[in-house]
């Protein structure tokens, strides 16, 4: 190793106390060392800058001296001999390591013990792995520049107090990966953190958050983040931000278990966000996980569990969400808004939303389409939680949908509302609401259908239409009850429906009024609206044809003066009965009027009972 030096005057006497004093070597391996003189550890602070002809020069701060060979300088050194790496252990002080258009081939290890210490990595390259150790307070962690470039594995310790990592250069790049520990205290890490930058980790990203709040942010305006392994959020007892922005996103697996504060994970990249797998876990606190942006594409599988605090969960890119596996969202706490929305969804596996307790809701939306390669199941506690199927255009299903309240006035849907294209749902369609429950769409449901409100202190309808355009054909056996009480209403409609299979009708206590028009029921129809004053109304609306009962009908009322209308004058109100008809209107006052327009099997006239 060579020092040069202009002049004796720069040698300073170990009498003037300085700042610092960093002794300067380089071992036999070729690797720069830096470290403390007994008794003269402070504030070490030098700038490594890399030069022309291999050799660097270090530069001193202010007040701080290198001892090179047992002299001290207070100026700038060159150093040569310098083929492999950098180690640093400057102790305890606030120190820093400054980094400038250095090329290292080998590994580089900066340990700056406690104190409030920084590195910085502007326009330089580490061949090796690069560890960075603080100690007891704030550290700052900086790459910058156009370029900063680890080779092999980069792993940072921030040690206790508030602690940040910064990427600002253009491009930043990890060739194996990089884990930090923030340690106790409140950190900040922030990747590609200007706009334009370009961050490359080819391997995993480990985030070990520990104690205190942290903020972990990838992206900037125009940025790019490429992750090609895991992500990983760990060891976190604070209140963790997980934040993704700029123009593109790439990322092998998102893995993050935000513990049991109060979490957020929020995504607003411009373009597109790409995961191999999504996995989202945490306790107790308030969380929000916001999927927003342009585009999400996952290859396999999201699971979002936020917790048994109150907050949201939301896949909800602008354009399209596309996911190859299932989805589980789920969030045990109170009020929690659980929502798949985008303009075009595309899910290759079951989807799965329980909304837990309270007044929140549950809901798969889909402006231009729909894809469900395994159904869906979505369920809610007790609460005024809504829980809804919807979309503009086309919903495809291969699977069943189940959507379950469980309890209050809240209600369940499926809702297609476009009438150019028909859907399919290839499985059972279950629906149990509160107050309401709804199956609207064009197309065809090829197994059963069974739809129920709860025995509320309120008025409860059920609805199946296919807004009077196509038809809704239902391939399995379907079951419509509204359950109600006394002195409560409820209502059933029924428009344009085809019933390939059996079609039961089941009422309550209350009084309710069964509506049915443009449809058919191939098999056997039952209705039985139970005590009350009931309205049997079938094709009573000027609709686009006749209704047609080609198996067994029984219409039953109970307790209470319950009306019997079949139809009217006119083909629009036409019905046509194929086998035996049978009205009971039970144990009151009951009227019965049968339309012009009606026919009854020959051989076959009207059954009554009870009725006049």
């Amino acid at each position: 190793m060579n020092a040069s030096y202009n002049s004796v005057l720069e040698q300073l006497e170990p009498r003037l106390a300085p700042a610092g004093v960093i002794a300067v070597s380089v071992n036999a391996g070729g690797t720069l060392v830096l470290g403390t003189v007994p008794g003269l550890d402070g504030d070490e602070r030098v700038t490594i800058e890399g030069l022309s002809d291999g050799t660097y020069r270090l530069t001193p701060d202010a007040g701080v001296q290198l001892r090179i060979g047992g002299l001290n300088f207070n100026t700038p050194q060159i150093i040569s001999g310098v083929t492999a790496g950098l180690t640093a252990n400057l102790g305890a002080g606030d120190d820093a390591v400054t980094l400038n258009n250095a090329f290292f081939a080998k590994a580089v290890s900066i340990n700056l013990g406690n104190g409030t210490n920084g590195f910085t990595m502007t326009d330089s390259n580490i061949g090796g792995a690069f560890s960075y150790t603080g100690g007891e307070g704030g550290d700052g962690v900086i790459f910058s520049g156009n370029f900063a470039t680890v080779g092999g594995i980069a792993t940072i310790k921030l040690g206790g107090g508030a602690d940040d990592v910064t990427g600002t250069a253009d491009r930043l790049n990890f060739g194996l990966g990089l884990t930090i520990d923030g340690g106790g205290g409140d950190d900040e890490v922030r990747l590609a953190n200007s706009d334009g930058d370009d961050l490359a980790i080819l391997g995993n990203f480990t985030f070990v958050g520990g104690a205190g709040d942290d903020v972990l942010s990838f992206g900037f305006a125009n940025a790019g983040v490429l992750i090609s392994g895991a992500l990983k959020l760990t060891d976190v007892t604070g209140n963790e931000s997980v934040l993704f922005a700029g123009s593109r996103v790439d990322v092998g697996a998102l893995s993050l278990a935000a513990g049991s504060g109060n979490n957020t994970l929020l995504s607003t990249v411009t373009d597109f966000l790409v995961a191999k797998t999504l996995q989202w876990t945490s306790g107790s606190g308030t969380d929000d996980v916001d999927f927003n942006g342009s585009h999400l594409r996952v290859g396999g599988a999201v699971s979002i569990s936020v917790g048994t605090g109150g907050g949201d969960a939301e896949l909800t890119p602008l354009n399209s969400l596309y996911v190859g596996g299932t989805v589980m969202v789920s969030g045990s706490g109170a009020n929690r808004d659980l929502d798949v929305n985008a303009s075009e969804v595309f899910i290759g596996g079951k989807v799965t939303l329980a909304a837990g307790v309270g007044d929140g809701s549950a809901r798969i939306f889909a402006l231009n389409g729909m894809f469900l390669g395994g159904g869906a199941n979505l369920t809610c506690g007790a609460g005024d939680t809504n829980l809804t199927i919807s979309g503009n255009f086309r919903l495809v299903s291969n699977g069943s949908l189940t959507l379950t309240n469980g309890g209050g006035l809240g209600g369940t849907s499926v809702f297609i509302g476009g009438t150019s294209t028909a859907s399919t749902i290839n499985g059972a369609v279950t629906l149990k609401g509160g107050a309401f429950v709804s199956l609207e769409m064009m197309g065809t449901i090829s197994g059963a259908v069974n739809l129920s409100t709860a025995s509320l202190s309120a008025a409860s309808n059920i609805t199946i239409d296919c807004f009077t355009v196509g038809t809704l054909h239902i391939g399995g056996a379907v079951k419509l009850s509204t359950p109600t009480l006394a002195g409560q209403t409820g209502s059933i409609r029924i428009n344009s429906a085809i019933f390939d299979n059996t079609l039961t009708v089941m009422g309550g206590a209350g009084v309710e009024t069964l509506t049915i028009n443009n449809s058919v029921v191939n098999k056997a129809f039952t209705a039985s609206l139970g005590a009350g004053n009931d309205l049997f109304s079938l094709e009573q609306v000027n609709s686009a044809g006749a209704s047609n009962y080609r198996g067994a009908v029984m219409l039953k009322g109970g307790a209470g003066t319950d009306t019997f209308l079949l139809g009217g004058a006119g083909a629009n109100f036409a019905i046509n009965f194929g086998q035996k008809v049978t009205v009971d209107g039970g144990t009151e006052n009951d009227a019965l009027t049968t339309g012009a327009s009606v026919t009854f099997a020959p051989g076959l006239p009207l059954m009554t009972v009870s009725v006049p």
